[in-house]
C-alpha cells in the first residue's frame, strides 16, 4: 500500500507531491495517534502509583473465586 505524506490545512489534507489517481477517487486517511503531553504522562504516572500502593480487591484466590461465585 502506498504512503502519501499530506498537510492538513485545518479543512482539507494537501498532499506534499503530485498523486497520479484519478479525480474524484475515494481514498482513506490513517491518523497516526498523537503523542501524549507531559500532563498527561504525569497524570497517568500518579494513577499507576495509586494502583501499585493500593491492596488488591481480594487479598487471595480463593477470596476472588468465592466472590466470582456470589456474582454469576
Amino acid at each position: 500500500m502506498p504512503v502519501v505524506k499530506a498537510t492538513f490545512d485545518g479543512r482539507v489534507c494537501v498532499p506534499s507531491s503530485p498523486l497520479d489517481i484519478p479525480e474524484g477517487t475515494q481514498v482513506d486517511i490513517v491518523v497516526p495517534p498523537r503523542k501524549p503531553t507531559e500532563e498527561e504522562n504525569r497524570k497517568w504516572q500518579e494513577i499507576l502509583a495509586a494502583l501499585d500502593e493500593s491492596p488488591p480487591p481480594q487479598p487471595t484466590l480463593e477470596d476472588a473465586m468465592r466472590a466470582m461465585r456470589k456474582y454469576p
